[in-house]
């Protein structure tokens, strides 16, 4: 994550914009007159934190994952298209 001035950010909006979305980084801009500073992502790691929000919200979905992982994993065939179920 980086962190710029709001000076900064202003004089090359364009510029954080495509790093932002290009390279998927977060940057902080801040302000030391308020001392109140922000965030910026691309649309897609939003998009990504919006889905895992939504995703952890549906009741047991966490925990059922949870106890998915800690299956014994030699248990596990592979998959075959022939097999009836």
């Amino acid at each position: 994550m980086h962190t710029i001035s709001a000076t900064q950010a202003r004089g090359h909006f364009h510029q954080l914009m495509s790093d932002t979305s290009d390279k998927d980084d977060a940057i902080v801009i801040t302000n030391r007159r308020s001392n109140r500073n922000v965030g910026v992502i691309s649309e897609r790691r939003w998009k990504s934190i919006e889905e895992t929000l939504r995703l952890s919200s549906v009741p047991g979905l966490v925990e059922s994952v949870r106890e998915s992982e800690k299956e014994d994993v030699a248990r596990v065939r592979a998959y075959d298209p022939g097999e009836t179920w």
